[in-house]
């Protein structure tokens, strides 16, 4: 990459709360309930190992059920139907922030939250609950759907069409059966259901793309994993059995790694891609104090926030760009966390360079130029994930450092997720109108599901000039000069519609002044 390339580059950052990471984004946490008078919710900072230890305990009592929305807020449902509501940021000190019941059921089975921040709970009955939020002391549920075919309706899951899955179990004695139901939106029509799965009893569920894994606590119990879609001739296509052990609670990481909670021994198990009917547990792990009975997992979203486009690179003119952080504490108890950097051109993954960072409440750090202090140079991207506690204040700014000539650079505050494109959006850049004066760059940072766009280029005329359709990986950031983004140069006042059509992003016109290096930006954001 010569010097020229990279100086264009290296021009902007802005810190965006993002809630709900994939792995590759954050390190997420498990969070395993346990069906004990006031056995709690304990919480493991994932990737978990067999002597793993819990960072704090939520208070709850005979903890059945788990689920989380898109904001890191926890849904828990307790045995005799009691459901409690915590918002984020957790903590071993959180409290509900609402207290109702299952409606009239006295049980429940599974938690499943929609993109819009409803959720589902069933009861292993014959109905599933809908409850619409916000959420309150008198929240009743909104919906109950039923059908002739539910029976002990207890695993759900809700893909990202927002078709609902119920994990069922009818028959008796030798003629047991689990099978499938999915309902699509609004959720009062016919299911599609699938065929019998014979010896099955089934209780949770967690979907990956592509594939479907339902606990059986038929013993001594099984993992039967489907393949997606699911059609009324679905059977399981294997089931898992090593490791399995009267397995109630199922959960996946961003990463694809199966996480199962054996009732019969008290023990998580992990299991690694690609599954098969020969899969067996990489990790084991025995959470305590004794007696532990496990009955639910969920893995929830680290509190995070990206810094899109992070870098410490020499420019031209003598110009040379750096990335100072600020980190306070806003909270009366400490907090902890790390920075983690990917670096441009390709997705983030767990084993990225991070910097860790601690706070006592009050405390400021100051990190002078982020790159550095991660021993990397170049330019790219970095999340702040807090592992303990709540995030931090964070407040980055990009600069030219002109030495005794003092600096010149721009600061962005923090932002909320809802802040981030998503399909259907728009988003108009404007190039800037003297292209000898000021250099222009478009940057993109992906969240995890990745994008895909349109952008349609317009002169200062509104005539159409091209479009350009582009495709982004999951947690991925580029920066390129806008003659490489488009394809050819762009002129002087030119237009750029972005077109969001799937996944979700930030992208930014960066202009930089050619004669004092003073960069600026134009970010696109709802």
């Amino acid at each position: 990459m010569n010097r020229q390339h990279i100086e264009k580059r290296v021009i902007w950052v802005i810190v965006v709360a993002f809630l709900g990471l994939a792995a590759s984004d954050a390190r997420a946490q498990l969070y395993v309930g346990n069906d004990q008078p006031s056995g709690g919710v304990l919480q493991f900072t994932l990737p978990i190992s067999a002597s793993s230890t819990p960072n704090f305990k939520i208070g709850a009592s005979s903890v059945i059920a788990l689920g989380f929305d898109a904001k890191g807020d926890l849904a828990v449902g307790a045995l005799g139907g009691g459901l409690t509501f915590f918002p984020a940021p957790l903590s071993g000190s959180s409290t509900p922030s609402a207290t109702f019941t299952n409606g009239v059921s006295s049980n429940v089975g599974a938690i499943a939250f929609t993109a819009a921040g409803d959720f589902f709970a069933t009861s292993f009955g014959n109905s599933v609950n809908l409850f619409t939020h916000p959420f309150s002391n008198a929240s009743t549920p909104s919906l109950a759907i039923t059908n002739a075919n539910l029976n002990s309706a207890a695993g759900l899951a809700v893909d990202a069409a927002q078709n609902l899955y119920v994990a069922n179990t009818g028959g008796s004695g030798a003629n047991t059966f689990g099978d499938i139901l999915v309902y699509a939106p609004p959720y009062t029509g016919t299911p599609i259901i699938t065929g019998p799965a014979i010896g099955a009893n089934y209780r949770k569920m967690v979907m990956s793309g592509t594939q479907l894994f339902v606990t059986s606590v038929a013993s001594p119990g099984r993992i039967d994993v489907y393949t997606l879609p699911i059609t009324g001739s679905n059977l399981p296509a294997f089931s898992i059995t090593s490791g399995t052990n009267l397995p109630e609670a199922v959960a996946l990481d961003a990463v694809g790694n199966l996480h199962v909670g054996n009732l019969g021994s008290s023990t998580i198990t992990v299991y690694s891609p690609p599954f098969s009917a020969s899969s067996t547990p990489a990790i084991t792990l025995t959470p305590g104090p004794a007696p532990f009975s496990i009955f639910s997992l969920a893995i929830g979203p680290s509190q995070s926030a990206i810094l899109p486009a992070v870098g410490s690179a020499t420019g031209s003119g003598g110009s040379f760009f750096r990335t100072g952080v600020q980190l306070q504490n806003p909270s009366a108890s400490a907090i902890s966390g790390s920075i983690v950097f990917h670096t441009a051109g390709v997705s983030g993954v767990t084993s990225d360079p991070f910097l860790s960072y601690t706070l006592n409440p009050g405390q400021t750090q100051t990190i002078d130029d982020l790159l550095p202090a991660l021993a990397r140079s170049g330019i790219g991207s970095a999340d702040v994930v807090s592992t303990s506690g709540s995030l931090p204040t964070v407040v980055a700014r990009v600069f030219n450092d002109g030495g005794d000539k003092g600096t010149s650079g721009f600061t962005e505050d923090l932002m909320k997720p809802q802040n981030a494109l998503s399909a259907g959006d728009q988003f108009v850049l404007l190039v800037p109108a003297d292209l000898a004066r000021f250099r222009y760059n478009i940057g993109v940072r992906t969240l995890g599901a990745g994008a895909s766009i349109t952008v349609t280029q317009r002169n200062s005329g509104g005539t159409v000039v091209r479009t350009v359709s582009k495709t982004y990986a999951p947690t991925y950031f580029e920066q390129v000069d806008a003659t490489t983004f488009l394809g050819a140069a762009p002129s002087a006042n030119d237009s750029l519609t972005v077109s969001v059509a799937s996944g979700a992003l930030f992208i930014y016109g960066a202009t930089t002044d050619n004669t004092t290096q003073d960069p600026s930006v134009q970010l696109g954001r709802k």
